[in-house]
């Protein structure tokens, strides 16, 4: 039967199971379910005064089984304390006549009124919108508290936007069943842990109001310390906006076997609420230790970036953009603790290696930023569209401030840009086609610089470019000419005229030379430029064509010059500890064109009245694309495009490459499988 009150106070306390078929009512009035059972409501309830579950589970399948929603000082709220709220349990419950008493057919089940509806201890299941109570729009009276209780879903539903929940601090569990899915876009505030159980999914669009409870160290202050366990299904976040931090829109931290995803609200997905793009390192701290994550939806334009690791043993990252660039050796990928890795977007950049135990499917356009292995031990992987090389950004290898060697004679390197083990040119492991040298020279909050790039000699080695000292590289010398030199400089003009210098000659495509050695030199002309056909320089003059020698006092020398304009581009001289350095750009005016025994500006370095720095970067041209999928098969559906090599291993019976090999792309194929080609190859 039905109850019907006027105010107070309903509690349905029991051990064992029931079901409720009939309508609770009553303006004011709340329903309590506790004890450890599982009541099931079927019913359209209208009560006003609020649901609570603070123990066992209360079970639904509608929005309105939990009574109504009205606007005006929370009359009808669904508590959880204790409990769980269970939408797909079925026990006989009904309740006739006595309002104040209602005994099911069964025995341990008591329902119990004074004044309101309280449900402690007990499941409580639903299965229609009405089973919780009628909504009326006023100020959200009706609203479902769980404390420490279990609200269980057995039907697809949306609740009522109107309708707060409440987890209390002995937090609440959402259990939805198997291909349910319950959709919440009304406000949720905890001051407890969530739980999320069931196969089904849970998704919540609203506001997030989470209050950690208070630490017993820190007194009253709340810390971060909550977090919201998925034991199963999916855990959906819709938001615009995904915190940053320790935090996801509200919730402090998330664990579990189960998935979670974070999707936009808008259709598009642009995360409007944040500037583009979304990257993944800012939301890390809170997505750790988790079976799947999720982040976009299907139809996101939303740009991301992958670029720290997270545990989650299956990933999925989809929108407009997605750039994957992982820490090198401090991935999960790289671990290998990830099992799927899934991108899906309009186009894929990868930057970084990519290792996992199972299998690795990029859906749209793949672009491969740099040397670039992606290592499967099984499942395979997949390119569902075209393959392209970017061209290669420099990389800096070598960097020093000091214009002046140590003591030891040894060459102060800026940190991570030396010869330290784990430095940058220890972890570059790429071809070297193209070498640039910048060097800055700060005066007077001024900055000016001049920067050769050039193509790699033959030959031409990581260690070999580094800055030689006088402790251990007096047999390292860099006297040789360089083609297709792109000189640019700021070094003009006034600037030039403030340096006493002739300026730097800017452009492309012209003949340089280099002259780099830790000791002294001569000004008479070596036979280098002359055996190449190049007029030599003047025999008696320091300039771009020097002898270097007697490998003695290590005066040393590290200049660029540009032969096509006969100029000096940049010059550091005397590296001797102390100094001072003899530094310059251009020809210049005032003493030898190449700077030699200038010191102007050594000396204003050592007043501490400038601050100078010498850069070496390298770049590697195209890159190589190496896709090894273990016992699983390697498919790529578009073409393959500027890329120096393409290695395909694989132990799978086969595997295929459906579109065209173009350019200059060279295709390696290893692995006892069988690799089918279809495309006009024409690489």
């Amino acid at each position: 039967g039905n109850l019907a009150l006027a105010g107070g106070a309903v509690t349905v306390s029991q051990g064992g199971n029931s079901d409720y078929s009939g309508t609770i009512s009553g303006t004011g009035t709340s329903l309590t379910k506790a004890g450890a059972g599982t009541l099931t409501l079927t019913g359209n309830n209208t009560h006003s005064g609020g649901t609570t579950v603070s123990g066992g589970t209360l079970a639904i399948s509608a929005d309105g089984n939990l009574g109504a929603v009205t606007t005006a000082d929370s009359l009808n709220a669904l508590t959880q304390n204790g409990g769980a709220i269970n939408t797909g349990v079925t026990q006989a419950t009904s309740a006739t006549g006595n309002p104040d008493a209602v005994t099911p057919a069964t025995t341990a089940n008591v329902l119990t009124q004074s004044g309101g509806a309280t449900n402690t201890g007990v499941t409580q299941t639903t299965s229609a919108t009405g089973n919780l109570g009628a909504v009326t729009p006023a100020t959200n009276i009706n609203s479902l508290t769980l404390d420490g209780g279990t609200l269980r879903a057995t039907a697809n539903m949306t609740l009522n936007a109107d309708r707060s929940i409440k987890i209390g601090p002995s937090g609440g569990t959402f259990e939805t069943d198997s291909d349910v899915t319950v959709s919440f876009p009304g406000t949720l505030s905890a001051s407890g842990n969530i739980t999320k159980t069931g196969a089904g999914t849970l998704v919540l669009s609203g506001n997030y109001i989470f209050y950690p409870p208070p630490s017993p160290q820190i007194g009253a202050k709340a810390i971060a310390s909550s977090t919201t366990t998925i034991n199963a299904g999916t855990l959906v976040l819709q938001t615009n906006a995904p915190n940053i931090g320790t935090s996801v829109k509200g919730f402090y931290g998330f664990t579990g076997p189960g998935t979670l995803a974070i999707e936009p609200i808008d259709a598009q997905s642009s995360y409007s609420g944040i500037s583009q793009p979304v990257t993944l390192s800012q939301i890390a701290p809170a997505i750790q230790n988790l079976g799947g994550f999720r982040l976009g939806k299907s139809v996101d334009s939303g740009d991301i970036v992958v670029d720290t690791a997270i545990s989650a043993a299956n990933q999925t990252y989809i929108g407009g953009n997605v750039t994957v660039n992982l820490p090198a050796g401090n991935s999960a990928e790289n671990a290998r603790t990830a099992n799927q890795f899934t991108v899906q977007a309009n186009s894929i950049k990868i930057a970084s290696d990519v290792t996992t135990t199972g299998a690795q499917s990029y859906t749209g356009n793949l672009q491969v930023g740099s040397d670039v292995s992606l290592t499967s031990d099984g499942g395979g992987i997949s390119i569902l569209g075209a393959v392209s090389g970017l061209s290669i950004q420099p990389t800096l290898l070598y960097e020093t401030k000091s214009p002046s060697r140590l003591a030891n004679g040894t060459i102060a390197y800026s940190p991570g840009y030396g010869l330290v083990a784990g430095d940058a040119a220890e972890l570059f492991k790429g071809p070297i086609e193209r070498i640039t040298y910048r060097m800055e020279l700060t005066r007077a909050g001024t900055t000016n610089f001049a920067e050769a790039s050039f193509d790699a000699w033959s030959g031409a080695t990581v260690a070999s470019l580094r800055i030689p000292d006088d402790a251990g590289d007096r047999n390292l010398v860099q006297q040789r000419i360089v083609n297709n030199l792109s000189v640019t400089s700021n070094v003009t003009g006034s600037a030039a005229t403030a340096l006493v210098s002739s300026g730097v000659t800017t452009g492309s495509a012209k003949t340089g030379s280099l002259e780099i050695w830790s000791y002294n030199y001569d000004p008479k002309t070596s036979s280098l430029l002359s055996s190449a056909g190049l007029q030599s320089g003047s025999g008696g003059t320091y300039d771009f064509d020097d002898t270097p020698g007697p490998n003695i006092n290590g005066h040393g020398s590290f200049q660029v010059h540009n032969l096509t304009d006969r100029q000096t581009i940049m010059a550091w001289n005397m590296h001797r500890a102390g100094g001072p350095a003899e530094i310059g750009f251009g020809n210049g005016l005032s003493g030898s064109p190449d700077w030699t025994n200038t010191s102007k500006y050594g000396n204003e370095i050592n007043a501490n009245k400038a601050q100078w720095k010498l850069q070496i970067s390298v770049s590697g041209g195209t890159p190589s694309l190496n896709i090894n999928a273990g016992t699983g098969a390697v498919n790529i559906a578009g073409a393959t495009s500027n890329l120096r090599t393409l290695t395909i291993a694989s132990d799978a019976a086969n595997s295929s490459i459906a579109g065209a090999i173009t350019g200059s792309t060279s295709l390696v194929k290893q692995g006892t499988g069988t690799l089918t080609l279809t495309g006009n190859n024409r690489g």
